[in-house]
């Protein structure tokens, strides 16, 4: 009776092993492939310069959190008005972590809101824009046409009339944006938002978390980087 019940611990143990194994091999094998979907969009979005990456934090910083979320999405807002602030003071303030928003629009109004925010070409105006279109977002989320709205606001953080006109009528934007969303869901298999990617690790974090699930992300990230270091 001892050797049957020794024989299935055993058994089991073997079994558990081979679980981590591949769960280990996945893991290697998903973070390349993460990488390369990201620089296979990216490439893609090269010809039109409003979809250029918007980086938020210093971009020498060693973890990157991937934001994948739509302006009309009430979770994303939820982050960006309850989250991201502590995300922000605690992790991007401090150099350890950068984030870099990438457009997942859901609706026609997010694609809208998204196209006219990328016509702002300086970067603290851009994310200061990100932040007025989701603290707003009750006011204009739901409008038959948003873009009065919209486009009032951007000219009251600077873009001119004939920037905004110039930037959403150039050739190929419109296809090249909704084309890089497609990407997106195929190649990262984004699917909700928010979805976040640390893209050192390929961990993901899917809708609007408390603040301690981006330090453990950001913190186990710089930990494997620092292991990788003392190996070599």
């Amino acid at each position: 009776m001892n050797a049957i019940i020794e024989e299935i611990k055993q058994t089991k143990g073997l079994i558990i092993m081979r679980f981590l194994i591949a769960a280990f091999l996945c893991l290697l094998t998903f973070m390349p492939y993460q990488a390369s979907a990201q620089a296979e969009i990216q490439e893609n979005s090269v010809e039109i310069p409003m979809l250029k990456d918007r980086v938020l934090g210093d971009a020498d910083a060693p973890v990157t959190i991937i934001e994948h979320s739509s302006f009309t999405c009430p979770h994303c807002r939820s982050f960006h008005v309850d989250t991201l602030p502590m995300v922000k003071e605690r992790l991007i303030k401090t150099g350890k972590a950068k984030l870099k928003f990438e457009d997942f629009p859901l609706n026609a109004n997010a694609v809208k809101a998204g196209m006219i925010a990328r016509c702002f070409e300086d970067n603290d105006l851009y994310f200061e824009y990100v932040d007025f279109l989701f603290q707003t977002q009750e006011d204009w989320a739901y409008l038959q046409d948003p873009r009065p709205y919209l486009a009032q606001n951007a000219r009251l953080l600077g873009l001119s009339s004939d920037q905004l006109n110039t930037c959403m009528t150039t050739e190929g934007y419109e296809n090249a944006y909704i084309r890089k969303v497609q990407m997106i869901a195929e190649l990262k298999q984004v699917q909700s938002t928010p979805t976040f990617i640390i893209a050192e690790t390929g961990q993901r974090i899917a809708g609007n978390k408390p603040f301690l699930h981006f330090e453990a992300a950001v913190n186990n990230a710089v930990s494997a980087q620092n292991e990788g270091e003392s190996a070599e």
